[in-house]
């Protein structure tokens, strides 16, 4: 029989609207009583028990209907042990308890393993034909399961593998003996879903296993290990932190700054004229120069000359600084004439300067 959700109701009774013989698969009852009575569809069925008016209950017969019409219903004859014979018109019937009924209530199903590892065997004092959608079972194993692929076989109805909550397969030894652990049928895996192995702890393989009886360092960022499994890497959550709002590749945004070697530098150009060491420039990413020179005058009068920068300006020279290289002495009066070019510098001095300084900036 497919039937396996019981339907019931109160009060449903009736009787016959006709005599039936044993072979009779639908029973009309007394009109406008059928709707004391579930409508079974699918799966679904509800127990009538019928008995005689004359007699009753000194004869019974248990039929299971799975459907009806109106006043018509659709049964399966001499359930539960009894036996289909031949009823009379307006002998009675009853969606009534019977002893296989109140079995059923007995759930979940309750046992002890009988088996060998892999082949779990339990018997319950229910008589369950078929397993149905949900249906619980409680035991204490024997054995520990040795292999991915144990099964159980309860009550007869046939050996059906056990899986994991999600339907995959279970690991060795995830089944320990001499432990209860309660099973949920599930149709479509055609399979025992293990819901929990009481008492125990479910074995950990994979990437988790290293963290499963102590806690990871706190406030540290997790990475996989060399090994493949869970670890605390050494970057702390304030650390981490840092990165909070970045939207886009961090190497990215540095290599569009300015960095050290975009600059264009050189310092310590010797100049044969003037003999000084002290010239050189800078170069910005944005082409803008940074230019200084000294010039060795050793004059006791007045002077000027044209000095040539040791880098040349490409269009501007917005800047130009100068001042007295005396040394310890007095300071003099130094300054830039008009013929400073975009190369050279027209540098003047007063009597007695000994040298001068020249800072240039443009591009």
């Amino acid at each position: 029989m497919a039937a396996t959700i019981e339907l019931y109701a109160n009060n449903a009774y009736s009787i016959l609207a006709n005599s039936i013989d044993s072979s009779v698969e639908t029973i009309n009852i007394a009109p406008g009583t059928g709707s004391r009575f579930p409508s079974p569809t699918g799966d679904q069925f509800f127990r009538l028990t019928i008995t005689g008016a004359a007699t009753p209950n000194s004869s019974i017969e248990i039929v299971y209907v799975t459907a009806r019409s109106t006043d018509a219903l659709t049964v399966i004859r001499g359930r539960e042990g009894t036996t289909a014979q031949s009823w009379s018109v307006n002998d009675l019937c009853a969606n009534e308890p019977t002893a296989q009924m109140l079995k059923q209530f007995m759930q979940p199903y309750f046992g002890i393993d009988e088996g060998v590892a892999d082949a779990y065997v339990v018997n319950t004092q229910q008589n369950q034909a078929t397993y149905y959608s949900g249906m619980p079972v409680v035991f204490s194993t024997a054995n520990t399961n040795v292999t991915a692929t144990p099964t159980l076989n309860l009550n007869g109805i046939g050996a059906r593998a056990i899986k994991n909550a999600n339907g995959g397969a279970l690991g060795a030894g995830e089944i320990k003996a001499l432990t209860p652990i309660t099973l949920s049928y599930s149709p479509v895996d055609s399979a025992w879903l293990m819901q929990s192995p009481l008492g125990y702890q479910r074995i950990i393989t994979g990437a988790a296993s290293t963290i499963v009886s102590s806690d990871l360092t706190a406030q540290r960022a997790l990475i996989s290990s060399p090994s493949g499994k869970v670890s605390a890497s050494g970057i702390t959550a304030t650390e981490l932190s840092y990165l909070f709002g970045v939207t886009s590749a961090i190497q990215s945004q540095i290599d569009a700054r300015v960095r050290f070697d975009d600059f264009v530098y050189q310092g310590g150009i010797h100049n044969s004229t003037y003999s000084t060491d002290n010239n050189g420039y800078l170069i910005l990413p944005n082409g803008f120069k940074i230019i200084w020179m000294e010039i060795r005058t050793f004059s006791s009068s007045a002077g000027n000359t044209l000095a040539t920068l040791p880098y040349s300006f490409s269009t501007l020279a917005c800047s130009w600084q100068v001042s007295s290289a005396n040394g310890g002495g007095t300071p003099t009066a130094v300054g830039i004439g008009p013929n400073s070019t975009l190369s050279a510098v027209d540098v003047r001095w007063s009597n007695n300067t000994t040298g001068v300084f020249i800072t240039a900036m443009g591009v």
